[in-house]
């Protein structure tokens, strides 16, 4: 028998006896007994909670002690978990998950520094860089990745926690669709529960815990939302690498060098119909054409200055278009007809300023919706558009095919369009990068792309058939 208010240390779990005496593992060895003053009524409760959800500040294995992260294995491995979710970590993550649950040891260091420089001098020979969007982001998810493979202490867990706040909202610095939203959401609620797993909630509440923490912080998100000022667009909207761009206009225009191509929501013009506005499939606006390809990239020569056209049909619509133009280039509406005197028609039937001025403006311009156009082309400007540097042998048996079972030009036209339909092919602001023969590439191999990809091969399947 003991006196109450006594403390036994031994190799035994920790808890408060019945009596108020205070039970304590420091050793598996000694025991010891100490006299104490028996504790207020008051804090016996408070002390005895405190004492069953203290964790253990040093150790994190199962054989930690009772009080070690063994308790809170479940927080870590939903943490680990939510790390083998991301494509990065896909085997690496859930195997340190198992790890954790099973208490493995941690690997050696060597190995843990070996799998952080390989990928991260991957990342640096793929991108050429470790600043910016893809490059600080990629490092940054590498680094807290495989930081998880040396963590020992419960501190650390919950440092490595804390960091998968910052990292989850990483995706919607390149996709904000609502697919990465529910992402967003879920990712929030595993990280949540898991931070409330490592605060000592019970596993059973610990799932409640997290859904209230989250509807709590949402008035705050919008007040936030709210309040707070925003920058006329997004930071990440400005092309950070040489492999990506934004929606414009440019001089040329290379398929397959650009490898996302992120939309900017500036206004560009305004347009007024004097009667009723076209049906949408009418609303196609011609601002620039290219004429020499030199294998990768299209560009105009300006070798016609203007074609000798003649219109059949369609129906004419006026119309009054305010814009700022851009090296005199005006957006009209296919196909423009001869309008005010300071506007011309030139080359692809595009229409240009006589006189160059970048004020905002309105012009009163007319065009034939629907029209047939026929060029007056002579052999030399035949030969000219005709033209095909070697290479893409795939695209040109492709093209002599097609013509082989079209009887006219406009048939021709129609199973051109006919096989990019049935094809599998997709659109995507997000392509492939295209290497050399990228035609073939594109046509064969990628099938993904933007407007340029579907344009430049369709323009040189008619060049080459």
């Amino acid at each position: 028998m003991m006196k109450r208010g006594s403390r036994v240390c031994a190799g035994g779990c920790c808890g408060v006896s019945s009596k108020g005496s205070a039970m304590c593992c420091n050793s598996p060895t000694r025991l010891s007994i100490r006299l104490l003053p028996r504790p207020d009524k008051r804090y016996k409760r408070w002390r005895c909670m405190r004492m069953q959800h203290e964790p253990d500040r040093t150790s994190t294995g199962p054989t930690g002690g009772a009080g070690g992260a063994a308790d809170y294995r479940g927080a870590i491995v939903v943490l680990l978990a939510w790390l083998g979710g991301m494509a990065v970590y896909r085997d690496a993550g859930l195997s340190r998950a198992r790890g954790v649950w099973r208490g493995s040891t941690l690997p050696p260091r060597w190995l843990v520094l070996l799998a952080v420089v390989v990928p991260v001098v991957l990342l640096w020979l793929t991108l050429r860089t470790l600043v910016g969007r893809e490059g600080g982001v990629a490092l940054l998810l590498l680094l807290v990745g495989f930081k998880a493979f040396e963590t020992q202490n419960l501190r650390d867990w919950r440092v490595l926690l804390t960091l998968g706040f910052f990292l989850a909202a990483m995706p919607l610095l390149f996709d904000q669709s609502p697919l990465a939203a529910s992402w967003l959401v879920l990712t929030l609620l595993a990280l949540t529960w898991a931070m409330a797993l490592l605060a000592g909630t019970p596993p059973v509440g610990s799932g409640r815990t997290a859904v209230v923490s989250l509807l709590l912080a949402l008035p705050l998100m919008l007040v936030l939302f709210v309040a707070m000022p925003r920058l006329p667009g997004p930071l990440w909207s400005m092309p950070d690498s040489r492999h990506t761009a934004s929606t414009g206009l440019a001089d040329s225009m290379e398929p397959g060098s650009i490898s996302q191509l992120i939309p900017r929501h500036d206004p560009v013009f305004s347009v007024v119909f004097n009667e009723p506005a076209p049906p949408r499939r009418a609303l196609y606006w011609r601002v620039m054409t290219f004429d020499d390809f030199d294998g990768q990239r299209w560009s105009n020569l300006h070798a016609i200055q203007q074609e000798r056209v003649s219109l059949s049909g369609g129906q004419v619509w006026h119309y009054s278009l305010t814009t700022r133009p851009e090296e005199g280039r005006l957006p009209a509406l296919d196909y423009p007809l001869p309008g005010s005197a300071d506007t011309a028609l030139a080359q692809g039937g595009t229409l240009r300023q006589l006189i160059k001025n970048d004020d905002l403006r309105r012009y009163r311009l007319a065009s034939a919706s629907g029209a047939s156009v026929y060029a007056r082309l002579s052999a030399q400007e035949q030969a000219f558009y005709r033209r095909l540097p070697a290479g893409n042998p795939q695209a040109r048996q492709l093209a002599e095919s097609l013509w082989q079972r079209s009887p006219d030009d406009r048939a021709w036209v129609q199973a051109a369009l006919e096989h990019f339909r049935l094809e599998g092919f997709r659109y995507t602001l997000t392509p492939p990068r295209l290497a050399e023969n990228s035609i073939d590439q594109f046509l064969f191999l990628t099938r993904q792309g933007f407007c340029e990809h579907y344009a430049g091969a369709l323009t040189f399947l008619a060049r080459a058939a």
